[in-house]
């Protein structure tokens, strides 16, 4: 069952309100057919903030971590589901982009979703990337390759960000908590060591490059010295994750098989992905015209009416 909130505190300003009549216009049609959206229309007394898929009775990792103990089988469980449902977002191609505590819902049900996927991205390799930029994902939990103009990036980037949620669990504070792109590179080779020029090769950008090549020599830091309570087997995956070449970071299918998640890991209970997503927009670049067209054809869906009054225009539709 489709269940809705209403956003409050910080983030009125950033949202706003809408009336039913704007609601009515701007809601997708899905959900303007769902009994729980029209509930949510009169309780709200004429103006509603706008509704969200929300997981019941659940809470964000960040607010699950501050809050359990964090015996290493919760450590353990909390992840396997995380990486189950990162894998299903690849196996379609998906690259989310801005996976963060804040993004992963889950309750006591060991239900859980990811959510926000306004800078998620079709990723398939066939496709070269090349659309993809350097805007996305929250900087605590950025992949080195995107705050470097890396060439392309691909699903390697969500496993950074998985390994700095997996460190965040552990340590009970983000890992990398940088003020602005240069604290956040710092911290970074301060922790995992100064690149190699093999790993640096494929950064586009021949700024980016110098400034990581003026780097003084940094050695990596053990993850027994940053996270001493951890078992081996964590503090291994943890390491590969946190790989600074994305060619060598572990992907969703190595992790699954990684021994610390190795008996979570049951095939028969995963699912697997048949097509991918492609979104053929993605790769047009259409005129003003072509662009007057799409939002008449958006505003038909709503007011098919009006197709047949603008047919008698003489333009086709209002100057």
């Amino acid at each position: 069952m489709l269940q809705f909130f209403f956003t409050r505190g910080a983030y009125d300003t950033e949202v706003g309100l809408y009336s039913n009549a704007d609601l009515a216009r701007i809601m997708p049609r899905c959900y303007a057919w769902h009994d729980n959206v029209d509930r949510a229309l009169r309780s709200q007394g004429g103006c509603v903030y706008p509704p969200f898929l929300i997981i019941e009775r659940g809470e964000s990792l960040d607010e699950f971590a501050a809050r359990v103990e964090h015996e290493e089988i919760t450590v353990m469980q909390a992840l396997v589901l995380i990486v189950k449902r990162v894998m299903v977002l690849h196996g379609l191609s998906i690259v989310h982009r801005d996976l963060k505590p804040s993004n992963i819902l889950l309750n006591g049900n060991c239900d859980l979703k990811i959510c926000d996927f306004g800078l998620a991205r079709v990723a398939n390799p066939e496709d070269h990337a090349g659309f993809l930029t350097a805007y996305v994902a929250t900087r605590w939990y950025r992949a080195p390759e995107i705050m470097l103009s890396w060439r392309e990036y691909t699903n390697a980037v969500d496993m950074w960000s998985v390994g700095c949620m997996l460190a965040e669990i552990i340590g009970r504070k983000p890992l990398f908590p940088g003020r602005d792109y240069i604290h956040q590179l710092k911290l970074v080779t301060d922790t995992i060591g100064t690149p190699s020029s093999e790993d640096i090769q494929y950064i586009n950008s021949a700024r980016a490059r110098r400034y990581i090549e003026s780097l003084p020599p940094k050695a990596k830091v053990e993850m027994g010295t940053l996270f001493p309570a951890a078992s081996e087997v964590l503090r291994d995956l943890l390491d590969r994750m946190l790989i600074f070449d994305p060619r060598r970071r572990i992907t969703v299918e190595e992790a699954l098989e990684h021994p610390y998640l190795t008996s979570l890991h049951d095939p028969e209970d995963e699912p697997t992905c048949a097509s991918v997503f492609y979104f053929p927009f993605e790769h047009q670049e259409p005129n003003a015209q072509q662009l007057r067209q799409l939002i008449l054809e958006e505003f038909y869906v709503y007011y098919p009416h009006m197709r047949m009054v603008h047919s008698m225009h003489p333009k086709g539709y209002p100057p």
